[in-house]
């Protein structure tokens, strides 16, 4: 490519949208004006397309290591996707065994994500805890660019923290200047539910969101808002997806503390009814949190709304029908998660601004330009000059979802089904 000038196209920024002609030099925007630029470059015509700054999935597991394989998508094809659906960003994870260095895990992960063909940032998982770790996040911070460490309240047996270590992780983060990523469930709480199920027969799969009931979300949020309260440790909630959790983060930013939220797709789309049915009809809907009963689908939007969710990330996670299988007589072994990077930016328009739920500047804010600030993407979130990060966005095209799709393993897919609007458009193909 060499140079394009997109004329009369409509300008989505966080703050603003408007219509201007954009010239590119090597996907590079050298000139954004509101009056006619004159060039010798190829002319692509912008009328009813939208410029938009490129998106960024704060929430992604690739080659996620699981009892039933990994999951199914690595960086390559996990960052195909994410182009294609018009991401140009990824956050995934680092996972240490427990005892190990994080900085060997770490470095161990970036060799990993080094073929993806977008940039990607990691959130470090805390899976234990003493004191020697608080030398690592430091060094983690200031030598290896990290910025967020991922910890769980739930999954105790293996990666999770007790909160006696969830306040000295918090301690520490915060007097690095980090952020934590919190997944917050009752571990203990589960861990009895789901052994009092197996214990009593209650195997089937239909059973895994009445072992992770709302309460253990909510109540974990509760719990941990007290500690960020006691350390002032940014705190970045994942996957909120209860109503009641919304209160909570809500009353926690008015009292100003430093937290932010998440929420997925399948939240804002999906309700628990998809959990009535056989083991095949459910198991593609197996995820943690759970989907929740509908009446917490409203509160969501609401709070993607008023500013209390930051962000929409996808929990990207995706598994075949074959490693779901590994779960048919026992639902707690049913590897958890689904796909979303590459349907994400179209979900969210269709669902979000099509439906009246959102701007097209706020769905820019919280599939691009929120995560930007707080992860610090810093040529991500906006269309101004100098910046390489955009997607042209055709209003137009029409898909309805299957169960597979080119730029996945996965032959499964929980958003089946659902009819979605828009499409990205990369500058290199003008």
């Amino acid at each position: 490519m060499s140079s394009v000038l997109v004329r009369n196209i409509e300008i989505v920024n966080p703050d603003r949208i408007f219509w201007a002609d954009v010239l590119f030099e090597d996907e590079t925007i050298v000139k954004i004006s509101e009056d006619s630029i004159e060039s010798e470059a190829k002319v692509y015509d912008g009328t009813g397309k939208l410029l938009i700054p490129a998106g960024i999935d704060p929430h992604v597991h690739l080659s996620l290591p699981t009892h039933a394989g990994p999951s199914c998508d690595d960086f390559k094809t996990g960052s195909r996707a994410a182009i294609a659906g018009g991401t140009g960003a990824l956050i995934d994870f680092v996972t240490p065994e427990r005892g190990q260095s994080l900085i060997e895990a770490t470095e161990a992960r970036l060799k990993e994500a080094k073929v993806s063909e977008v940039p990607v940032k990691l959130h470090v998982g805390i899976t234990w805890w003493d004191d020697s770790l608080d030398a690592e996040i430091e060094s983690l911070i200031k030598d290896y660019g990290i910025k967020t460490f991922k910890v769980y309240m739930a999954y105790l047996d293996n990666i999770g923290l007790e909160v006696c270590d969830l306040h000295k992780a918090m301690k520490s983060i915060a007097a690095h200047g980090g952020i934590m990523a919190l997944h917050a469930e009752l571990g203990h709480e589960i861990a009895k539910i789901q052994h009092d199920f197996i214990e009593t027969g209650r195997t089937a799969a239909f059973n895994h969101p009445w072992s992770r009931p709302a309460y253990c979300e909510f109540d974990a949020v509760e719990k941990a808002l007290f500690y960020v309260s006691a350390t002032q440790c940014t705190t970045y909630f994942v996957h909120i997806s209860t109503a009641e959790s919304v209160q909570l983060i809500r009353k926690a930013k008015a009292e100003g503390l430093p937290v932010y939220a998440e929420t997925c797709p399948q939240y804002l789309l999906l309700d628990d009814e998809k959990y009535n049915g056989a083991f095949k009809d459910v198991a593609v809907f197996i995820m943690s949190p759970p989907l929740r009963p509908k009446e917490n689908i409203d509160a969501l939007w609401d709070a993607l709304k008023n500013g209390t969710i930051d962000t929409v990330g996808t929990d990207h996670c995706p598994f075949t029908m074959k490693q779901k299988l590994h779960g048919y007589s026992d639902f707690t072994r049913i590897p958890n998660g689904a796909g979303g990077i590459y349907h994400r930016m179209a979900l969210m328009y269709t669902y979000g601004v099509l439906n009246g739920d959102l701007t097209l500047s706020e769905w820019v804010q919280i599939c691009s330009s929120n995560a930007a600030k707080i992860f610090e993407f810093n040529e991500f979130g906006k269309i101004e000059e100098g910046n390489t990060k955009a997607v042209i966005w055709d209003p137009e095209a029409e898909e309805r979802i299957g169960d597979t799709h080119p730029y996945s393993h996965a032959d499964i897919n929980a958003f089946s089904g659902l009819k979605i609007k828009g499409k990205a458009i990369k500058i290199s193909e003008l």
